[in-house]
């Protein structure tokens, strides 16, 4: 892989646009989506409102950069950390899932999970193509059932780990989202397992 070299006006560019990105999460948790202005978020970032525009359109702009960056993080992260039996790769991956919610928070998760968001039915985000992997590969190792499709069980357990985020949402996170992860994709494996 070939790596690309930065020069200083790129790196204060990336440095500007992440503190930018950071400042909004920030605002939002302790605010709300809709009680934050560019221009808070501006002062807070310590840049210009001219800059925030140069770097993002619209408030909402941060919001589709943070979703698209659990791809990142799937890529990056927890790609690596994906070992052992396919049981033990989907305790990973759900667990990555709900801590990424974690470390984002509650009111950047109730924004993300409460609208239409397109990108959760976005089929080439990494994420999505690395859990439809892990169940091909459970299926072609035996660990899985057969007689339901990849996209029946994906299907499935994303619906699964959605509605335990939208609790854990819903109970303005109260309970810890990781724990409660772990529970469900652990009551559903039965339900998964391979009869062979």
């Amino acid at each position: 892989m070939k790596v690309i070299k930065l020069n200083s006006r790129q790196l204060q560019a990336r440095r500007t646009k992440e503190r930018i990105f950071r400042c909004s999460i920030e605002l939002v948790n302790q605010y709300g989506f809709e009680n934050v202005t560019i221009e808070e978020i501006s002062q807070k970032a310590k840049v210009s409102v001219g800059t925030f525009y140069h770097y993002y359109k619209s408030k909402r702009e941060i919001y589709v950069e943070m979703f698209k960056m659990i791809d990142v993080y799937f890529e990056e992260t927890v790609e690596k950390e994906l070992k052992g039996c396919f049981f033990d790769k989907l305790d990973t991956f759900f667990y990555h899932y709900a801590k990424y919610n974690v470390e984002r928070g509650l009111t950047a998760a109730s924004y993300l999970y409460g609208l239409q968001n397109e990108f959760f039915l976005d089929g080439n985000r990494h994420m999505l193509k690395l859990l439809s992997a892990l169940i091909e590969e459970g299926i072609a190792n035996g660990q899985v059932r057969d007689d339901l499709s990849v996209a029946d069980i994906f299907a499935f357990l994303m619906t699964v780990a959605r509605g335990v985020i939208h609790d854990w949402i819903l109970n303005r996170g109260e309970f810890c989202l990781n724990e409660r992860m772990g529970q469900y994709i652990k009551l559903i494996r039965p339900s998964l397992e391979s009869n062979k």
